[in-house]
């Protein structure tokens, strides 16, 4: 008990400023408390309201987007439809057309037909009804030339049409002979056609009926040109085009329904079976094409690239070209 006495007495005893001054601290540690959870409650509202802000100038830039993206379609959209108004011919007098294609191969159907190729067109028009000569001319001697005709007509979007398709050496006794019409032997391929186009979308059907288009069950009857049953070769395409980033595009699918044209050919190890399209009804095309339209003065010069595959025969080609088309 003593020593209790004696430790307590000599214990510091605050003095009356040293009190005020421990009081004093106090409350500035006090306030100094208060400030910083003040400050950092107005850091933390300045954060929520940063990114209260952000998410709303994202919402406003994303509209913005949008509604360009909107415009560029509707911008596209008028394009195309004041490039249609151009190339529609007068209901009253007769509307002429010229225009040419530079490839960088001639894929056609997902039939691969030349190398490097020219391909000019000539079309007259007159209330619906029309006329069309075309060809083909690849730079390779190899390469076989064409001599197209159509003969359409077009009312409210649905069209009929017959082409003639003629193509060097491909009668019988591999001769360019353009006014040889046995059927049985000739050259020449005639097609109908039906269908209908509006600006979403395109469906044609295309039907061989007379020339060279026949199923040849052995060598002896493709080289003496008999006994061939006419196939009736028919393909059915849909074209979808639309307008993205500037470009114009074309998605197309094509299918052939049953089994087309075909003949036995001699190759190194024996005899092999082809088919115009297909042995049976198969999805022969399969392709996207990307536009982008140039003008120069009076001359349009669409630019395109094209993924044209075809599915049936497993093969894929990529085909770049040009088109030369006066249009004023």
């Amino acid at each position: 008990d003593n020593s209790d006495t004696e430790a307590k007495k000599k214990r510091h005893k605050l003095t009356r400023e040293e009190r005020v001054e421990k009081l004093m601290e106090e409350q500035r540690y006090k306030a100094w408390k208060k400030e910083r959870k003040a400050f950092e409650a107005r850091q933390r509202d300045t954060l929520r309201e940063e990114r209260r802000q952000n998410r709303e100038w994202q919402k406003i830039a994303n509209r913005e987007a949008r509604q360009e993206q909107r415009s560029q379609n509707e911008a596209g959209q008028e394009q195309r439809l004041q490039s249609e108004a151009r190339q529609q011919p007068s209901t009253n007098s007769v509307e002429g057309h010229v225009e040419c294609d530079f490839l960088s191969q001639y894929v056609w159907r997902g039939i691969e037909k030349g190398g490097i190729s020219i391909q000019p067109r000539a079309r007259v028009e007159w209330r619906g009804l029309s006329l069309q000569f075309s060809g083909n001319t690849g730079i390779e001697s190899k390469d076989h030339k064409e001599i197209n005709t159509t003969l359409g007509y077009n009312i409210g979007g649905f069209n009929i049409g017959v082409t003639d398709y003629w193509t060097s050496g491909m009668d019988y006794k591999d001769r360019d002979l353009y006014f040889y019409f046995d059927p049985q032997a000739t050259a020449h391929q005639l097609e109908a056609n039906i269908g209908f186009s509006c600006r979403y979308f395109s469906l044609q059907g295309y039907t061989m009926f007379w020339g060279h288009d026949f199923k040849y069950d052995t060598v002896l009857d493709v080289a003496y040109a008999v006994n061939g049953k006419r196939a009736y070769s028919t393909y059915v395409e849909l074209n979808i085009p639309f307008y993205m980033g500037g470009l114009d595009w074309d998605l197309t699918g094509g299918i052939t329904p049953f089994e087309s044209a075909g003949q036995f050919v001699t190759v190194d190890d024996g005899l092999q079976r082809t088919y115009f399209y297909a042995d049976s009804f198969s999805c022969v095309r399969a392709s996207l094409r990307a536009t982008k339209n140039f003008e120069i003065g009076d001359i349009k010069m669409p630019v395109f690239a094209e993924l044209h595959t075809n599915p049936y025969m497993q093969k894929a080609w990529f085909v770049v070209g040009m088109r030369i088309l006066p249009f004023k």
